[in-house]
């Protein structure tokens, strides 16, 4: 069973068990069943939120696709979309229940990731602007890339954070890259696009991605701090 289906198949079992209980104080009374002080409740998810959960194909408009996996983080809060660009790494969007949107930020997805090579280093998640141009996190902060949402007849789609913010960055793109020392590098192509939009289709079979240790690619230079 391949790399995409063990996760969607344990995100699901997850799921299914609603995956996060809130606990609530209750100045030191005891829980009536329990004894033991602690009340809990679960929290359900929303039918539009539950709609996102399972395998897409995210379709760039440079004709570039990814299988990906979207699954529960904090149910009707975030999500965990595994399997961009082709790779092994869960990036978190922040989910809506108002607007029913997912939006990407740029993160730290892991702190410590061994390269092959030996090289020690982070997996972030940068934005990649028209002009060509990398946003690296460390002065620009945690910054909006990307919102993935619900348009003309339920389709869903992938585009640019800050259409009516005048002077934001145009991203066209999330990627994720590698961070050694102070230089970032390229480990993977399979970028999808959104200039316009990218689609989010349901796949018609999970092609899965590579689990195996990733090497270093092109040193990126274009980078604005």
């Amino acid at each position: 069973m391949n790399f995409l289906k063990n996760i969607l198949r344990m995100a699901m079992v997850a799921f299914a068990a609603i995956a996060v209980t809130a606990c609530e104080p209750n100045n030191g009374a005891e829980d009536d069943n329990t004894g033991n002080g602690d009340n809990t409740e679960t929290v359900q998810p929303t039918a539009l939120y539950a709609e996102w959960m399972g395998v897409w194909v995210i379709n760039g408009d440079n004709k570039i696709a990814n299988d990906v996996v979207i699954s529960a983080k904090e149910v009707n809060k975030s999500i965990e979309l595994t399997g961009l660009m082709g790779l092994p790494f869960s990036i978190v969007g922040e989910y809506s229940t108002e607007r029913n949107d997912i939006i990407f930020s740029a993160q730290v997805v892991e702190k410590e990731y061994e390269f092959n090579g030996g090289e020690v280093g982070e997996i972030q998640l940068l934005g990649l602007d028209r002009d060509n141009k990398y946003y690296g996190i460390d002065k620009n902060g945690n910054y909006e890339i990307a919102i993935a949402g619900v348009i003309d007849g339920g389709q869903r789609a992938i585009v640019r954070y800050g259409v009516n913010q005048v002077g934001y960055p145009k991203f066209m793109a999330m990627f994720l890259t590698a961070k050694i020392g102070d230089k970032y590098y390229d480990i993977g192509n399979d970028i999808p696009t959104f200039r316009a939009i990218a689609t989010i289709d349901a796949p018609a079979t999970a092609s899965g991605v590579t689990p195996a240790q990733l090497s270093l690619g092109r040193e990126i230079t274009h980078l604005v701090h």
